[in-house]
């Protein structure tokens, strides 16, 4: 059986949720978007993230190895069309990352952990060295 001060705080807190929901709220107008307006977000979203490529610290030590400064090459993806911006967006999607044994190394460290865990739980039965707690 509840307290009377238990079932204040339940009331009060009913209240007030009902207060809050009935409040205007000016409603949200949606309509389409032409497709210039996206094509200028995409473009403007893929120069972004080419210059945010351009200050990793081993883009730029490669750039300069090649002889072209980070500023240069920041000028260079400015001067891009946009046409120009979507065929190397897509270039860059389709390109291996560049990360090998690292990231497969990291990948299984986390599978073996999250198995060991779930091991230990006694959810799997994966590992024959660990004592579950079922």
């Amino acid at each position: 059986m509840r307290s009377k001060s238990g079932s204040r705080v339940v009331i009060i807190m009913v209240l007030i949720a009902f207060c809050v929901s009935v409040i205007p709220v000016s409603s949200i107008h949606a309509s389409m978007l032409g497709t210039g307006v996206v094509l200028e977000n995409d473009s403007q979203n893929i120069r972004d993230r080419l210059n945010n490529m351009l200050v990793a610290d081993d883009v730029r030590q490669s750039l300069e190895d090649r002889g072209v400064s980070v500023a240069e090459a920041q000028a260079r993806v400015d001067a891009l069309s946009d046409a120009q911006l979507r065929q190397l967006a897509g270039q860059l999607d389709s390109l291996p990352s560049g990360q090998g044994l690292e990231t497969v190394v990291i990948a299984s460290v986390f599978i073996f952990v999250i198995l060991l865990i779930t091991d230990i739980a006694g959810l799997t039965n994966v590992f024959p060295f660990v004592i579950s707690q079922r």
